[in-house]
């Protein structure tokens, strides 16, 4: 079985993730300190809620490595 995996920068719809079956791993964002999970526990409306009252700009951070082998080892089992 093949599988796509990409990071959440990516921006594709939810149809197409789910019409290729499409496993995203999430970018890191920093808004005043706190580490949020794009898509996962941060929505792109939170999102520019938050930065619209942030202090300064958000920052991102790519998926780590770890991050990227944690995704792959839940799909080969699956």
């Amino acid at each position: 079985m093949i599988q796509l995996v990409t990071d959440s920068s990516a921006d594709l719809p939810q149809e197409l993730l789910e019409q290729y079956n499409i496993s995203v791993v999430p970018l890191t964002i920093t808004i005043d300190g706190k580490q949020y999970l794009e898509g996962v526990d941060l929505s792109p409306q939170e999102f520019c809620k938050k930065m619209l009252n942030s202090k300064e700009l958000p920052k991102t951070s790519q998926p780590s490595p770890a991050a990227f082998a944690k995704r792959f080892k839940e799909l080969a089992v699956q």
